[in-house]
């Protein structure tokens, strides 16, 4: 039997749906910073990264945690953040090791959002004067 005779026979609904689950899977399990990197912050936190002038990434393999450092152009939206001093948003951040002195959040005034999703603990911290997002995921 042929592969179409045989997707064919599985259904149109089954057709639709592997390529839609392969894709869904992509953006969960995608780990490092060559693709689909906000999307998958998106997807884990449920937070939407609007529009952004630059984006810096690093990933270690070692540990397997994700960072990223936004320079967002438009407003974001807080309802799942809380106001937290300095120390309390690095101490959320695993990966902040991965940065150099000059990226760490600057201001002791930080809004910050935590969660897990999927078995992956997954941080937000947000400047808003700088207007910079940092976002972090723990594979």
């Amino acid at each position: 039997m042929n592969k179409w005779k045989t997707i064919k026979s599985m259904g149109w609904c089954t057709a639709v749906l592997l390529p839609v689950l392969f894709l869904f899977f992509s953006f969960k399990n995608s780990k490092g910073c060559g693709q689909l990197v906000i999307d998958t912050y998106e997807i884990h936190a449920k937070i939407n990264i609007p529009k952004v002038n630059n984006i810096n990434c690093y990933y270690d393999d070692r540990t397997g945690v994700r960072i990223s450092i936004y320079d967002v152009k438009a407003k974001l939206n807080l309802d799942k953040f809380e106001l937290v001093p300095r120390k309390k948003a690095l101490n959320g951040m695993s990966g902040n090791y991965l940065l150099d002195e000059e990226e760490l959040p600057g201001s002791n005034r930080l809004y910050l959002a935590t969660g897990s999703k999927w078995g992956r603990d997954w941080t937000f911290v947000f400047e808003a004067g700088a207007d910079r997002l940092w976002a972090e995921l723990a594979y």
